[in-house]
Order: structure tokens, then C-alpha cells, then sequence
């Protein structure tokens, strides 16, 4: 078997981001290398937490993501619930790869009407505005409307 070293597992998660959400073993923040380090916080002073065995990057996040879970099944208002729906926009990463914009939250109500929300952020150095220009541009090309929660 072959041994990993973080620098590895660092440059595969750099190659394939979603390869640490699929494979948590695989993840260099989780992997136990026998030595403490320094935790970085988040930078939007965010605390990862976990509800119903996922993981996610907020406690707002996983809240929301409970209160849509409770209202899906028989007998409730909807009968799906899909979370990280992506949508991808044109153009190409400087790496090549497409870019992506995920959707936190899809409903799919019983008359198959589907919403779809986000949880929304603080607005922090860009990064939100980016996130505000990528789901403007997933409304006009997919034609859809995102709500974002409070």
C-alpha cells in the first residue's frame, strides 16, 4: 500500500477538489499525519459542522439544510430534496477546468415545481461578490430563480 504524505494528498485535493468530499480518508485536513498543526479559522469566522452525517461549511448552512430535510417526504410540502446542485458556466478555469457554480439548496415539490435557495454569506474581500456574479449568471443562461435564505 502505498504511504501519502500531506504534500500528496494536498496536490491530489488541488487536482480533484471533490475527491476529498467523496473519499474523507483522503482529505490532508482530516488525516492524522501524527502531529499537531496550527488549525487555520475560516476566514469568514465560520464553524464547520456536521448534521445528519454530512458535513458542512457552516452552522447556517446545516441548519437550513435540516429545516429543508424535515419538510421532504410523504405527506410533507416536498417530495425531493437535492443539495450542491451544479451548474455549469462558460469559460474555463486558468487550470482548464469548467467552472461551476453549485446550488446549496433544490426543492422539488409534488407538482415536480422546483425551487432552488442558497444560504447566503457575509460579504468578505470578493469572495461574496463572486458568488453573487456566478448565481446572476446561473439565473439568466438556466433561466431560473435562487433565493437566497436569511
Amino acid at each position: 500500500m502505498t504511504e501519502w504524505t500531506k504534500e500528496d494528498l494536498e496536490a491530489q485535493a488541488r487536482r480533484n477538489p471533490d475527491l476529498a468530499e467523496r473519499n474523507p480518508e483522503l482529505n490532508p485536513d482530516k488525516v492524522d499525519f501524527g502531529w499537531q498543526e496550527d488549525v487555520k479559522p475560516s476566514k469568514y469566522r465560520a464553524t464547520r459542522t456536521e448534521c445528519n452525517g454530512r458535513t458542512y461549511p457552516s452552522e447556517k448552512q446545516a441548519k437550513d439544510a435540516a429545516m429543508f430535510e424535515a419538510l421532504t417526504g410523504p405527506g410533507l410540502p416536498y417530495k425531493a430534496y437535492l443539495q450542491e446542485v451544479p451548474f455549469r458556466l462558460p469559460g474555463l478555469t486558468p487550470t482548464g477546468r469548467p467552472i461551476v457554480h453549485r446550488v446549496d439548496h433544490m426543492w422539488i415539490d409534488w407538482d415536480d415545481k422546483v425551487e432552488f435557495f442558497e444560504t447566503k454569506c457575509r460579504d468578505i474581500k470578493g469572495r461574496a461578490k463572486m458568488g453573487e456574479l456566478k448565481r446572476s449568471q446561473v439565473e439568466q443562461i438556466y433561466h431560473i430563480r435562487i433565493t437566497l435564505t436569511d
